[in-house]
């Protein structure tokens, strides 16, 4: 997953981070790392579903990458609309948690043997 900045929509530098795709998720959230490495700065709060209840969250401006399986890291990632998430302070072995605002804007396709496929347009 890349991950880039939403300050200038021209700068289209990017970082590689690791993501869970999460289906049950209405809202894609980072790591405190991401946050910091970028100092994204909260833009107030916003409620968010937590399991069983409403919670109010400081939410974050940033904005999501995709790169393909054949494209080389150095390629331009197939970039999102600006994504407002949440800070994830539990995450275990990734740093994005690619939500349903974003999976939504895509064909998204799991099979038993654990693939998964993302397709656009």
């Amino acid at each position: 997953m890349a991950v880039l900045a939403s300050r200038d929509p021209n700068d289209i530098s990017f970082e590689i981070y690791t993501a869970l795709l999460d289906t049950g998720a209405t809202a894609s959230w980072i790591s405190r790392k991401i946050v910091e490495r970028f100092s994204l700065v909260s833009v107030g709060k916003k409620p968010v579903v937590v399991a069983t209840e409403i919670r109010q969250r400081p939410a974050y401006v940033f904005r999501l990458g995709l790169l393909g399986d054949d494209q080389m890291p150095t390629a331009i990632p197939i970039i999102f609309a600006e994504t407002i998430g949440f800070v994830i302070d539990q995450a275990s072995g990734f740093d994005v948690l690619l939500g349903m605002d974003v999976l939504s804007e895509t064909d998204f396709s799991m099979y038993r043997d654990g693939r998964w496929t993302l397709k656009f347009g």
